[in-house]
């Protein structure tokens, strides 16, 4: 390989070993430069606009920058790819998705990704990760919900909330600003911003699926994160509550409840819990997980006791 000229290392660090043809033209070079610097191993072609500087690794980091240099020097990692940054999507990597401005000033065709194009995409929409613009958390819902499914988009949206990657003000405010533009998705949004409202958000996939297994037996819709206490002071948090039916419910994970001390300590909440006159359901992390129906069944059965002491 011929020696490397120092400006292109420079650049190239700043960017997992990529340079764009329209930054080797600000350093100077034309297209008889750039030519050679193929020919004589320097570079090699990863799309007609991105090159990679020979030797540097193959990551998925470089990967990901590659094809939203090869979008426009404007866009930015969005929708699935996004998600997979945040942690809201653990797939596997899948085709890259980035999304640029809809102005048209881009002629260039990109082959390095699904390209996704918006009529409003602010500065504050997105965040530098590793080198690489990506739409922020919110941001990242917000697109997705044109053209996921409810269920998915919905446990996307409570994975970053329990997070703390997003909040429900700041969903919001990204929903309105692209709201004048007919984006779709946006009533979708609106009931899931609505139906998270004065709600603490689940922390656990347990508490989710807890939630679908309520909502798929047409059970009533629980209050998550619920302090109780006695005379004696506070006694637990309990994971959900129907307050007005005095019912409290617990999902003991095997990895926390399973210490023969851990169930000692619970069966003290639970008699403390039961002296104030709640019914106290428990449900193992397989119950939930694997067991619906039975979950449900139990649920009814504490109501229906409920309703029969009343």
């Amino acid at each position: 390989m011929a020696r490397l000229d120092p400006r292109l290392l420079n650049l190239s660090s700043t960017q997992h070993g990529l340079l764009l043809r329209s930054q080797l033209r600000d350093l100077g070079l034309d297209r008889h430069d750039v030519a050679r610097l193929l020919r004589n191993g320097t570079v090699e072609r990863t799309s007609s606009v991105v090159f990679r500087l020979r030797g540097t690794p193959a990551t998925v980091a470089q990967r990901r920058l590659a094809a939203v240099l090869d979008a426009a020097p404007s866009a930015a990692l969005a929708h699935l790819s996004a998600a997979r940054v945040w942690g809201m999507y653990r797939h596997g990597e899948g085709r890259t998705h980035v999304v640029r401005p809809r102005d048209g000033r881009h002629r260039h065709s990109p082959h390095l990704a699904i390209v996704h194009t918006s009529l409003r995409l602010p500065p504050d929409h997105l965040l530098v990760v590793e080198g690489t613009p990506v739409t922020t958390p919110a941001r990242t819902v917000v697109d997705l919900a044109t053209d996921q499914p409810l269920g998915r988009v919905a446990r996307m949206l409570d994975n970053a909330w329990g997070h703390r990657l997003l909040s429900i003000g700041e969903l919001a405010a990204v929903v309105d600003t692209v709201r004048a533009s007919g984006r779709r998705g946006v009533r979708l949004l609106d009931h899931l911003i609505a139906e998270r409202l004065g709600h603490v958000p689940a922390e656990s996939a347990l508490e989710i699926r807890f939630e679908q297994i309520l909502r798929r037996h047409s059970l009533p819709p629980m209050r998550r994160q619920v302090d109780i206490g006695d005379d004696r002071g506070w006694i637990c948090r309990a994971d959900h509550a129907l307050i007005d039916d005095g019912i409290v419910v617990f999902i003991d994970s095997a990895t926390f409840h399973r210490a023969v001390l851990d169930r000692a300590h619970d069966d003290s909440q639970t008699v403390r819990l039961r002296a104030v006159g709640l019914t106290v359901l428990r449900f193992s992390d397989a119950q939930v997980l694997y067991d619906a129906a039975a979950v449900a069944h139990a649920i009814r059965t504490a109501r229906a006791a409920r309703n029969r002491a009343a």
